[in-house]
């Protein structure tokens, strides 16, 4: 990272257009905006999760649906489909792990 590089600038780096542009949103409006509907996160819910390195929230989702006889797997998709932008940044940016 150059000198005069900001964290949120160097966290971007080789990320998709799409999460340069949410993960500049959510940071600029000082984490008030979580981030719009994200239809992979949706889609592949907790192996989703993994592949963006939020492993608690993954590991959380896969041990619900185990219990719930995936029940709660249902529930875990839509909070991906929701909130999955803002895990996404919180795990990469602040090396934070985030439930939903």
């Amino acid at each position: 990272m150059a000198s005069n590089e900001s964290p949120i600038a160097a966290s971007l780096y080789g990320l998709s257009p799409y999460y340069q542009n949410e993960f500049s949103r959510i940071h600029e409006s000082g984490e008030t905006y979580k981030g719009k509907w994200n239809w992979a996160a949706f889609l592949f819910g907790g192996i989703w999760g993994l592949t963006k390195g939020a492993w608690l929230s993954a590991l959380i989702c896969f041990v619900v649906s185990i219990v719930t006889s995936g029940i709660g797997g249902i529930v875990f998709w839509l909070i991906y489909g929701a909130r999955g932008n803002y895990i996404y940044y919180c795990a990469r940016v602040k090396g934070k792990q985030m439930i939903g």
